[in-house]
């Protein structure tokens, strides 16, 4: 995949914003030069980065780890360690990862600092709809249902939303077979996979499809028993 990169510098120095603290005090002391990242408008697909720095004012190395709420969105580093009077610049990626406006992600900054023992840093921006392969599967959980019809089967619809071709690489299915043949879908087509339960399976089924989404290029689905 290749991202288009949204170089954003979000603060040059801690004092410019009023997001920054600037007390001095024994042992550490965290400060950070913004509390938002704004990336604007991607695609779905698309990659944005951006930075902020995050500096020590105390007197003590402050020690620092941080936490995303999701793999789209990565802080680097996970983990550092700041001396008094340090700064740390901290590099934002944010892969479009749902068609949604606004978008809003989470970033989550512990440290040893008594005062701000965790901090959050908000990422939010727009993703529009965008030309790359982009795999739909409804519905997710897949349910087998005993009075329907068809039972012992089911139907999962597989949709590629994108412009770009969708290339099915692989299909699994854990406690089932599957009747998936079609490898390759349009811009807008749809396909139909049908599954059956293997009779003598007594864990959970799932089903996971690997294909060339940039996004989520192995997309699990859960399968379930309905009483």
């Amino acid at each position: 995949m290749v991202g288009r990169y949204l170089i954003l510098g979000l603060c040059a120095a801690l004092a410019c914003s009023t997001a920054s603290t600037t007390r001095d005090m024994a042992g550490p002391s965290i400060a950070i030069g913004a509390d938002e990242w704004g990336f604007g408008t991607i695609e779905r697909g698309e990659t944005a980065a951006g930075r902020v720095s995050i500096g020590n004012t105390g007197s003590d190395t402050l020690n620092v780890s941080l936490y995303s709420t999701c793999d789209c969105l990565s802080a680097k580093p996970e983990q550092a360690a700041i001396p008094p009077g340090g700064k740390l610049a901290l590099e934002l990626t944010y892969t479009g990862d749902e068609i949604k406006h606004p978008v809003t992600k989470t970033v989550f900054i512990d440290s040893n600092d008594p005062q701000s023992p965790r901090i959050t840093f908000k990422v939010t921006g727009t993703v529009t709809p965008g030309s790359r392969p982009h795999l739909v599967a409804v519905p997710n959980p897949l349910a087998l249902d005993p009075a329907a019809p068809l039972y012992p089967q089911a139907e999962l619809t597989i949709k590629n939303r994108g412009e770009e071709t969708l290339e099915i690489l692989d299909v699994t299915c854990f406690g089932c077979t599957n009747t998936w043949g079609q490898r390759i879908l349009a811009g807008g087509e749809e396909a139909y996979l049908e599954i059956m339960p293997l009779p003598d399976w007594d864990d959970r089924r799932w089903l996971e499809i690997e294909s060339n989404d940039p996004v989520e290029p192995l997309k699990k689905i859960t399968i379930v028993e309905l009483d």
